[in-house]
């Protein structure tokens, strides 16, 4: 499957046909225009075509979909497997990563509604899931981390004044041995509108972003060819002329060595922007069972199961969350404070578990001990653990127009004490919807309507496989 996203020239022919001596001589101009990739906003921008008619299991379009696989970090793909992992490290560091990422989400929200000006990081890097690629022509192969927290794109880029060691993983991408790349400039990127970008002289697009683990990248906006691999590497797609922050100045300050970030957020230097589809979904599997995963593109994305609504007004994904219900002999509402519902609930790719806002995550684990007389206790950061309990409470989110039920396997998980604890923690304000809650179930994101898909499935198919 081939997908070519090309600039395009604009030819204005005009004729001139001039008379002299009863004798006419034909003239013709040519003006070639060159197409920026992000020409600037209209106050109005064009609306998204409208939905087209879909099987339920995959849309069909004028655009062509692809696919592109996504490797957990506990399968030997991976480049971070590691099979003598300390599973308790490996949790303790996944809850901090989903906790600051969620103190990221407020701050970014505080300076949205224009409260304060202050310069924000971005949030930490998960090295949960990976997407496996290549970049330049001939094609660099390496690995980067799809966050639907972020939106740019950005690789380590070598020649470089600094980059951080990522040999482990995949060579720095060498932009001098590719023939596609090209450096964007001011002219033809619209260098503006976003924090992290501002236009040198010399008319350079450069970028700048610092994480909360003081990781920082630096560079210039160019373009280049990117292709993505599914179905066990055999099938391949490459896309032209993608926009992408070239790094040149680096700090890794997690010592995980990602080669870099595949954004999949809202804001226009986005990949799912770039190639304004208005459809994606993933689907992941049970790391311990399979560590597996997909994400579909374009007309290739399986919107599955009912729907509820997604506010995009900043560069994330909010859920319109109602309530919480836990189901046991019979269904218990969660008295949730106000602020939970202020806050919001964003869902997100990069946190491996939800985090709740204090008083709701309260208010959840108050409710939960009400309805079993089994003892709870505390172990680490799991605040809700029992070592015997004779069934475990299903746990719904009552989104707007959809109750989404948790699965178990998603909702507790074994401690490294043997206890069962819950598998969702604590954050000082917004609510994050986070991948462990999203194992084995098909997410579809609807952009044109502004719609999120979620639909509890068997297994995770690839592109040739049907729904379960």
């Amino acid at each position: 499957m081939q997908l070519v996203m090309a600039s395009l020239n604009l030819f204005t022919v005009v004729m001139l046909v001039l008379s002299s001596l009863n004798s006419i001589f034909p003239s013709i101009f040519c003006l070639g225009l060159i197409n920026s990739s992000f020409p600037p906003p209209s106050p109005s921008p064009s609306p998204l075509p409208s939905s087209p008619s879909a099987s339920p299991s995959l849309l069909k379009d004028d655009d062509i979909g692809f696919v592109a696989r996504l490797i957990h970090r506990t399968s030997p793909q991976s480049p971070f497997y590691n099979p003598l992992a300390n599973q308790e490290d490996l949790m303790a560091k996944d809850i901090h990563i989903s906790q600051q990422r969620s103190v990221y989400f407020s701050q970014l929200t505080t300076i949205t509604k224009g409260e304060t000006n202050m310069m924000v990081r971005a949030p930490m890097m998960s090295d949960n899931f990976l997407m496996k690629f290549s970049i330049g022509t001939p094609p660099q192969q390496t690995f980067a981390v799809p966050d639907t927290g972020s939106s740019l794109i950005w690789m380590q880029c070598s020649p470089c004044d600094k980059c951080y060691n990522q040999n482990r993983i995949a060579p720095i991408y060498n932009r001098e041995k590719s023939s596609t790349f090209r450096q964007q400039l001011c002219v033809n990127f619209y260098c503006g509108g976003l924090k992290y970008l501002t236009c040198l002289e010399k008319s350079i697009c450069q970028y700048s972003l610092s994480y909360v683990d003081k990781s920082m990248s630096t560079g210039f906006i160019a373009e280049e060819s990117f292709t993505f691999e599914a179905n066990d590497f055999t099938e391949r797609t490459t896309l032209e002329n993608i926009d992408f922050g070239c790094g040149t100045r680096n700090i890794d300050g997690s010592g995980l060595g990602i080669p870099g970030i595949i954004g999949l957020g809202n804001d226009r230097v986005s990949l799912i922007r770039q190639l304004n589809y208005p459809y994606f979904s993933y689907c992941v599997t049970d790391e311990l069972i399979d560590p597996r995963g997909w994400i579909h593109f374009g007309s290739a994305a399986r919107l599955l199961g009912r729907s509820t609504p997604i506010t995009t007004h900043t560069s994330f994904y909010y859920l319109s969350i109602e309530g919480i219900t836990v189901r046991g002999e019979e269904d218990e509402e969660v008295n949730l404070p106000k602020e939970f519902f202020d806050y919001g609930f964003v869902i997100d790719s990069g946190s491996t578990y939800t985090a709740l806002y204090n008083g709701a995550f309260d208010a959840l684990i108050e409710k939960v001990k009400s309805m079993y007389d089994d003892e709870a206790e505390k172990f680490g950061d799991y605040e809700l653990c029992y070592e015997k309990i004779s069934d475990v409470p299903e746990i719904v989110f009552k989104f707007k127009d959809l109750d989404f039920r948790l699965n178990d396997e998603n909702t507790w998980l074994r401690a490294p004490n043997g206890f069962i604890c819950l598998a969702m923690f604590r954050a000082n304000e917004t609510s994050i919807f986070g991948m462990y809650q999203q194992r084995r179930v098909n997410v579809g994101f609807n952009l044109r309507r502004e719609k999120l898909t979620l639909k509890n499935v068997n297994s995770c198919p690839d592109d040739d496989d049907d729904e379960d």
